[in-house]
């Protein structure tokens, strides 16, 4: 893929976009290490019920935490590319070079394949809040069930593979390089819309709500909140767009505010994560 100045290709190159790109990478790394630091109140305690043991096993834990923390190193690692493609490739000679085309696809492959590691999480939720929790013979069932309803690990590996692949053959490129962004968000809608109703689903069940160590650990409210948070990067594609062609809004400053949206997105969502984790753990 190749940019044109005769086809009105625009970079941002101002200090309010690239520092702001470099201002969330801290951020993120911040959020990774409080999900993995979270741990529920009776952690401390010395001794666990087999019964606990079997029901919420250690090791799923670990695996939300996980992925939960690469969701936010791949929003670091785009960020940090963003903020030094935005600094450094000033002119469309240097966009036209292989080294700028290497990095790129390396920050909009990141959004790519944060939507199949978020799929992934909501796979896990979903193996453990539906389908581990009630009587034996109804667990059979739903077991059964879930190699039907509930995508596998690999399934999100390729999902993931397939959209950075498009991305590395310049698929998703466009005479505006923060367009590809969007393209690349874009892609995450279904691992959202599936994570959304997990999350709905295990909030609202019966038999995880009765048998759980506490009715409180993840309530309505919650659900509701997760959702909502979980739906709050949706309004930046219409948003930026309208913004951008329908004002006089200088770029810069409209780059600067998605930041500081983008922030408080990650950072209500990193919340709801450590809510979801803290309810098993408990």
């Amino acid at each position: 893929y190749s940019y044109n100045a005769e086809k009105k290709s625009l970079f941002c190159n101002s200090a309010w976009t690239y520092a702001t790109d470099y201002a969330l990478v801290p951020v993120m790394f911040y959020l990774v290490n409080k999900i993995i630091t979270s741990n529920a109140d009776n952690n401390n305690s010395s001794t666990q019920s087999r019964e606990e043991s079997t029901i919420t096993p250690r090791t799923t834990i670990i695996r939300l935490k996980y992925r939960a923390c690469t969701l936010l190193l791949l929003c670091a690692i785009s960020f940090t590319g963003g903020g030094v493609a935005h600094q450094f490739f000033t002119t469309i000679e240097s966009r036209n070079m292989k080294v700028f085309r290497f990095l790129w696809t390396i920050v909009i492959g990141a959004v790519c394949a944060a939507g199949g590691v978020l799929g992934a999480f909501a796979s896990e939720l979903a193996r453990l809040g539906i389908f581990s929790y009630g009587d034996e013979a109804n667990n059979n069932s739903k077991k059964a069930l879930l190699g039907h309803l509930v995508p596998s690990d690999l399934f999100w590996v390729g999902y993931s593979g397939l959209l950075v692949t498009t991305c590395a053959f310049g698929r998703m490129s466009y005479q505006r390089p923060a367009a590809d962004t969007f393209v690349a968000a874009v892609s995450q809608a279904p691992p959202h819309f599936f994570l959304m109703a997990i999350v709905g689903i295990v909030g609202t069940s019966n038999s995880w709500r009765n048998t759980a160590a506490c009715n409180a650990a993840l309530t309505i409210k919650d659900v509701l909140a997760c959702n909502l948070r979980l739906a709050m990067n949706s309004c930046l594609l219409p948003t930026y767009a309208l913004v951008l062609y329908r004002t006089n809004i200088p770029a810069r400053y409209l780059n600067a505010t998605l930041h500081a949206w983008l922030c408080a997105c990650y950072g209500l969502q990193c919340s709801s994560f450590r809510k979801i984790i803290k309810a098993f753990e408990k």
